[in-house]
């Protein structure tokens, strides 16, 4: 029910209450006076008060509804109706410039949150998405309409979601604040990147969750570089335990030396060899840590050092060998120059040098020894060499000369026969033409055949063994003889040597 209704309801029955009460109380001459001042009075009201703020509320539900706060409504008059119309339009001025300072605020608000680099979400207690920014849009390949309205689950691992609902569940509005979290996403082109969130809840006036707010942004680098250190410290530690048990083990002098000559590591032969500690060492020029207190003009050490030192390049090792009187021994010094920063053939300013001395006092006194033992050695080395030929002529005499009072033949690989004695000649009733050449296999009885070839084979490994054989068409007996070999060199040729008895 309008105002404009209840004011003329109220106004009627007032009427006829009066009307009423004139009636009752024996008045009635004055209730057509009554009627006509209350009819006048309806229309005056009608007229100058009802319909004036029936238009002001027409015209206020009008803008309401249309929601154009740059609309007025307009005002006649110095009456009320006029004051209240100029009321209402003062206070639609100040909506409309509250109004344009929360647009502009707004927008500026959304530029700020479009331009960051970091990715800002809102999303509700269900895990619904309301908002995402144009960066995680980017990050993720989609679009923001695509975003809204999904659940973080298609977005975060199953166990990180089920947390985050978890705590939003405990927040209050005297503590808004997630605990940061850290989640990788995997995309399905194969990146993965780590992304790290901190959130704080939305309450309304009254203290109810709206949504949480969540500003995220990328440290795959950062954990790649916190990976990096982790492993170049487990390195560092590595190759200290390493040097430790292996180059401080060594009993020749290890010293690493910057490119001004100056030491920066060495093991702990240095003390064993009494020049000093090894945290003394470090920081002095090298010849110095070595020769203490050496001047002479002549040092055949610091010579060397002087003419390797910043000069070798990366990758190349010089060494020297010298008699040194201040160690009292022999010394091998070998350099290396290693490269700082993983290139060969670089300057020496970016690289180090190692420098490995090593007592070869006892190798070189053995080289002294065995030189003099090698002369010995190669004078009874000719000496026998002499004899060995004589010995070698006089088994072959020998040989030849049994050849020829015994049954024998001699054999090559094949079994064929390359020499045969004279009285095997007459044995067998054949001439050495004859036989030269032949194979003796195919000269025997087939049965003694596969034993001679296994024997030959024999043989001709060195192994000697005594088995029977029978001829062919043999003239005279008898046919069956014992038979053995024996492999020999005869005139730089091997040959298998066969008797027969």
């Amino acid at each position: 029910m309008t105002l404009r209704r209840k004011i003329l309801i109220i106004f009627g029955l007032t009427l006829l209450a009066l009307i009423a009460i004139l009636w009752l109380s024996s008045n009635s001459d004055l209730i057509v006076p009554l009627l006509l001042v209350g009819l006048v009075g309806f229309v005056l009201l009608e007229k100058f008060a009802l319909r004036p703020l029936a238009g002001l509320a027409g015209e206020i539900a009008r803008i309401g509804e249309c929601g154009d706060f740059s609309e007025r409504i307009s005002t006649q008059g110095r009456d009320n109706g006029a004051g209240m119309a100029a009321a209402v339009n003062r206070m639609l001025d100040a909506l409309e410039k509250t109004r344009g300072q929360f647009e502009t605020e707004s927008a500026r608000y959304r530029a700020i949150i479009e331009l960051q680099s970091e990715f800002i979400g809102r999303f509700r207690a269900d895990g619904t998405i309301t908002f995402v920014n144009d960066a995680f849009c980017r990050l993720v390949g989609k679009p923001r309409d695509e975003l809204t309205g999904t659940s973080l689950r298609t977005l975060i691992p199953t166990d990180d979601y089920e947390r985050i609902l978890q705590q939003v569940r405990v927040l209050t509005p005297a503590a808004p604040d997630l605990p940061d979290n850290e989640h990788r996403i995997a995309f399905p082109d194969g990146r993965a990147r780590w992304l790290l969130w901190n959130a704080r809840a939305i309450f309304d006036a009254g203290g109810r969750f709206l949504e949480c707010q969540a500003v995220g942004r990328d440290i795959t680098r950062e954990k790649e570089l916190r990976s990096a250190y982790r492993r170049s410290v487990s390195t560092i530690e590595q190759a200290k335990i390493e040097w430790e048990g292996s180059v401080d083990s060594l009993e020749g002098l290890i010293l690493l030396v910057d490119d001004q000559g100056r030491v920066v590591r060495a093991n702990r032969s240095l003390e064993a060899w009494s020049l000093g500690s090894v945290k003394a060492a470090i920081g002095r020029p090298l010849h110095e840590v070595l020769h203490p207190g050496c001047s002479e003009s002549e040092c055949a050490l610091a010579s060397f050092l002087k003419a390797s030192l910043g000069r070798v390049r990366v990758g190349e090792t010089v060494e020297t060998e010298l008699a040194d009187p201040r160690f009292e021994k022999t010394v091998q010094v070998r350099l290396r120059t290693v490269s700082l920063g993983g290139r060969r053939n670089g300057p020496a300013s970016a690289a180090i040098a190692i420098v490995l001395v090593l007592d070869v006092t006892a190798r070189v006194r053995a080289e002294e020894a065995l030189k003099a033992v090698n002369s010995q050695l190669e004078e009874a080395n000719r000496q026998l060499g002499m004899a060995y030929a004589r010995m070698r002529d006089e088994k072959d005499h020998l040989k030849r000369q049994l050849f020829q009072e015994e049954m024998g033949l001699l054999l090559n690989q094949e079994g064929r026969i390359e020499g045969v004695s004279e009285r095997l000649m007459e044995t067998l009733g054949k001439s050495r033409d004859r036989l030269i050449g032949e194979s003796l296999r195919e000269m025997l009885e087939p049965g003694y055949r596969d034993d001679f070839a296994w024997e030959l084979r024999q043989a001709w490994m060195g192994q000697s063994h005594t088995f029977d054989l029978q001829f062919l068409d043999a003239p005279v007996k008898p046919q069956r003889f014992e038979v053995r070999m024996t492999r020999l060199t005869l005139s730089g040729s091997r040959l298998v040597l066969m008797t027969l008895r």
